[in-house]
């Protein structure tokens, strides 16, 4: 952290001001109570960036990102993959404008909430596997979610209920998994290779897999050759599920559990990030 800091402090001398998160949702907090600042630069993960883009003021504070977690899938989105990119990025001083997805839960008693995700969404199977993963395997670093998403292939179970999509008719859910992608990356996997973060559109995925079938595609994943999909990937605006009993959902590596119903819904263009020139 010290070197992290004193890097920064080369770049933004006075005006930056260090908060070190003690707990999941400090970084919510902080941001929360720092409405005079003109914006963040999160030092961490995925569920670091979750917490601070919920409590920011979108449509005036910026976002700058040192990637420092696990997945770091927003950060691989914009290509900023280390420490040197991430300061050149600061150097430059470019934003560009990036989607997100806003989404909204039914819990079990009729509570509902409110959250906006800069990468990933999921219910099932890939909630799941984040869940066996920080339980279990965190200390592996990268390797806890290959490992997490082979033991979980092995037990997971469908969801029933109903779903639907942009302006379409309901129709039945039996599902294994669930994804709602606003960029490419599902943390440090390439899950989706035509999606793009500024594109007005969420690449989802809907699948009833076994065993075989899901490691068949988490190879295809891995090996980014992408010759298997379980399950259509198709690109929406707006998508909806009803499930028959409660599920845990996962936002950008946080597991949110007790979910009964749950939209997605893309907007456009709505924080302001740091990024590196188009031609670097």
């Amino acid at each position: 952290m010290e070197e992290i800091e004193s890097s920064l402090r080369q770049i933004l001398g006075d005006q930056l001001k260090v908060h070190v998160t003690q707990y999941v949702g400090d970084a919510y907090r902080e941001a929360k109570k720092r409405r005079d600042v003109d914006g963040f630069i999160a030092v961490g993960g995925d569920g670091t960036l979750f917490d601070l883009i919920n409590g920011m003021d979108l449509k005036r504070q910026k976002l700058a990102i040192f990637p420092a977690g696990t997945g770091n899938g927003l950060a691989r989105a914009l290509g900023i993959l280390d420490k040197e990119v991430a300061l050149a990025a600061l150097k430059a001083k470019e934003t560009r404008p990036i989607d997100l997805i806003e989404v909204k839960a039914s819990f079990v008693g009729g509570e509902w909430k409110k959250w906006h995700v800069a990468t990933t969404a999921s219910l099932g199977y890939a909630s799941d596997v984040v869940e066996v993963a920080n339980a279990y395997f965190k200390p592996l670093g990268p390797l806890c979610y290959p490992i997490a998403s082979l033991l979980q292939a092995l037990i997971q179970r469908p969801m029933r209920g109903r779903w639907r999509y942009d302006e379409n008719d309901w129709q039945p859910l039996w599902a294994t998994n669930v994804m709602v992608n606003n960029t490419k990356y599902a943390g440090d996997f390439e899950a989706f290779p035509a999606a793009a973060i500024d594109d007005e559109k969420a690449d989802a995925i809907v699948a009833k897999t076994g065993f075989f079938t899901q490691v068949l595609h988490n190879l295809s994943v891995l090996s980014r050759l992408h010759l298997y999909t379980a399950g259509k990937i198709f690109k929406t605006g707006r998508i909806e599920f009803e499930m028959n009993g409660q599920r845990l959902l996962m936002l950008d590596g946080e597991i949110v559990p007790g979910i009964t119903k749950v939209s997605f819904a893309v907007s456009p263009k709505c924080l302001e990030v740091v990024a590196l020139p188009s031609d670097q």
